[in-house]
Order: C-alpha cells, then sequence, then structure tokens
C-alpha cells in the first residue's frame, strides 16, 4: 500500500504557532522546530512502514524549507527520505494567488503512476480532493476543527 501524510497539522501539531501566520513562511516555519508530534500519526506513519508499506510525506511548504523539515522529521525517527513532494519556490505560500494544498496535492497525484492507498491530512479540501479521485482519505481534524466540521 502507498499512503500519504502531511506535516503541518498532521503529524506536527502545530498550535502554538498560529498567531505567526501573518508574519510570513519563513518565521512561521522556523518555529515549527518547537512544534510537537501527533505521536498517534507518527506512530502510525512507523507501524505503517515496518509492516512493509510504502510511506510518502507530501507537504505544502515551499521547498525553499526543505531542510528544517527534514530536521523535524528526523527529530521525530521519521526519515527525511519520506519527504517527498513540497511545494516548488516559483508558488511561494504566502503570496496572494498561491496554489490551494487541495489543488497542488491534486497535480501531484495525477503524476503518480498507480493511486495511493490511503491519503492523511488536515483539510476537509484536500482529503475531499483525494475522495473525489478514489483514494480513501482519513481528516486528522484536531480539536480546533472540530466545531468547525459540526456547523
Amino acid at each position: 500500500m502507498l499512503i500519504i501524510f502531511d506535516i503541518d497539522g498532521t503529524l506536527a501539531i502545530r498550535d502554538h504557532r498560529r498567531g505567526l501566520k501573518d508574519q510570513g513562511a519563513d518565521i512561521y516555519l522556523a518555529a515549527s522546530m518547537q512544534d510537537q508530534p501527533n505521536m498517534a500519526l507518527v506512530s502510525l506513519l512507523n507501524t505503517l512502514r515496518a509492516a512493509g508499506h510504502t510511506v510518502q510525506i507530501w507537504t505544502g511548504r515551499n521547498e525553499r524549507h526543505r531542510a528544517l523539515s527534514a530536521a523535524w522529521l528526523e527529530r521525530q525517527g521519521i526519515p527525511a527520505a519520506l519527504l517527498c513532494r513540497m511545494r516548488p519556490d516559483s508558488d511561494d505560500a504566502d503570496a496572494p494567488g498561491a496554489m490551494p494544498d487541495s489543488d497542488l496535492k491534486q497535480g501531484w497525484l495525477m503524476a503518480l503512476p498507480v493511486r495511493p492507498d490511503l491519503a492523511i491530512d488536515d483539510k476537509p479540501e484536500v482529503c475531499s480532493m483525494f475522495i473525489a479521485h478514489g483514494v480513501y482519505a482519513l481528516l486528522n481534524a484536531g480539536l480546533n476543527l472540530i466545531p468547525k466540521i459540526l456547523k
């Protein structure tokens, strides 16, 4: 099986840096080194790998943040080599008109020779996109998103 994981809001608990979003991606992501791991999903990732499944990490973070992202993953015991897809720097995540994560990940999905079996993400629109393309998706809603979903 091929399983896709997201980083921010999925493998990484980013609640402590929400107030930094308006200061730009560089400041926001520099603070990501202090993110706590979502141990349930980190454990799931490691269990799936140990069972022989293929795991890839796809993130809407810009490519210029690869070293920082890889360092955080390694600190959690996740091989940086699993970080397969990142937003190109030409599509700055902070710029007006940046491609939404759902469109970005849909492009990556369409380029794969095989469909993933499962995707795990914190954004409902990303999960909906995967489902629309025949991929099972798990929404990591977290406590902050649940009230919005229940409306």
